[in-house]
C-alpha cells in the first residue's frame, strides 16, 4: 500500500483543507485521499467512499466516519470521495462534467477511454479498461469488478450489478469489452499489482496475499507471464517515484502509516 502522511504533515495538510473548505473550494478525494479528509473532521457523520484496502485504517482511527464500500462515487455540494481501481477516472470525467457540462464531458471520455491511445498503446502490458463502448448496464458489471479489484468477482454478481441475465451479461460483455468476465477480472486484478508496486511500499507476499495467490510464487508467475518481468524487476524499473517525492517529512523524518 502506498505510504500516508502522518504527524506534523498530516496536521499542516488538514489545516490547509480545512481553510479552502471554508471558502468555498470543492474537496475531492480518491481512495487513500479520504484519509486527509477524515482528518479534517469534514466527513464526520457522512457517508464516504474509498478503496476497500483503506477501509481498516479509516474505520479504526476515525469511528465517526461512515465508510461505504459499495459505491464507486459518494457525492455532497461541498465534497466528492470515489474508490475502486481507475475511480479517478470516473471523478475526473465528473468534474469535467460539474465545470464544463455534459458534452464536454461525453468528448473527453471519447478521448480518454477509446481503445489505442496515448502511452498505454505503446505498453501492451498496461491495461486500460475499454469504457468507451456505450454499454452501461456492462460499466456497471465493469465498475463491481474495480470495486473489488477484480477479486471474489463472480458471473453471478457481476450479471446482478448490471441488472441482466448472466448468459445476456456474457454476451454483452466480452462484445463491449473484448475479454469474457472472468478475464476481464484477472486483468483488473493485475493491473492493481502494478499500481501497487508502483507506488507503495508493501511486500511482494503482502500484495499476492491482498490480491488472493495462493502465494507469492503463484503471484510471481502470473505476473511475470502478463509482464513479461518478474515483479521485483518491474518495481525496481517503475517503482518508487511516489515515495521518492513525498515520502520525506521536512526535516528528514519519513511517514510510517500502515494501511
Amino acid at each position: 500500500m502506498m505510504d500516508l502522511p502522518s504527524g506534523a504533515l498530516l496536521a499542516r495538510i488538514s489545516r490547509l483543507l480545512r481553510e479552502h473548505h471554508a471558502h468555498g473550494t470543492l474537496l475531492v478525494c480518491v481512495c487513500s485521499g479520504v484519509v486527509l479528509l477524515a482528518e479534517t473532521g469534514l466527513i464526520d457523520g457522512r457517508e464516504v467512499s474509498t478503496h476497500r484496502g483503506y477501509a481498516d485504517h479509516v474505520a479504526d482511527r476515525y469511528p465517526e466516519v461512515r465508510l461505504d464500500l459499495t459505491s464507486r462515487i459518494i457525492e455532497y455540494p461541498d465534497l466528492v470521495t470515489a474508490g475502486g481501481f481507475m475511480a479517478w477516472v470516473d471523478v475526473g470525467l465528473l468534474m469535467v462534467q460539474r465545470f464544463l457540462g455534459e458534452s464536454v464531458r461525453e468528448e473527453t471520455a471519447h478521448f480518454m477511454l477509446s481503445e489505442n491511445t496515448g502511452s498505454e498503446a505503446s505498453d501492451p502490458g498496461r491495461f486500460l479498461p475499454p469504457l468507451a463502448h456505450g454499454d452501461a448496464a456492462v460499466r456497471r458489471a465493469q465498475q463491481h469488478a474495480h470495486l473489488k479489484d477484480g477479486l471474489e468477482v463472480t458471473l453471478a454478481s457481476m450479471a446482478d450489478a448490471a441488472k441482466l441475465g448472466r448468459r445476456t451479461l456474457l454476451r454483452r460483455f466480452t462484445k463491449a469489452t473484448g475479454l469474457t468476465p472472468i478475464a476481464y477480472c484477472r486483468a483488473v486484478r493485475m493491473a492493481r499489482a502494478r499500481e501497487l508496486l508502483d507506488a507503495g511500499d508493501a511486500t511482494q507476499s503482502e500484495i499476492a496475499e491482498r490480491l488472493g495467490y495462493i502465494d507469492v510464487n503463484s503471484f510471481s508467475r502470473a505476473f511475470r507471464k502478463v509482464q513479461g518481468v518478474s515483479p521485483g524487476a518491474y518495481r525496481r524499473q517503475f517503482g518508487g517515484a511516489f515515495a521518492a517525492e513525498f515520502g520525506k517529512e521536512p526535516g528528514g523524518g519519513s511517514r510510517n502509516v500502515s494501511t
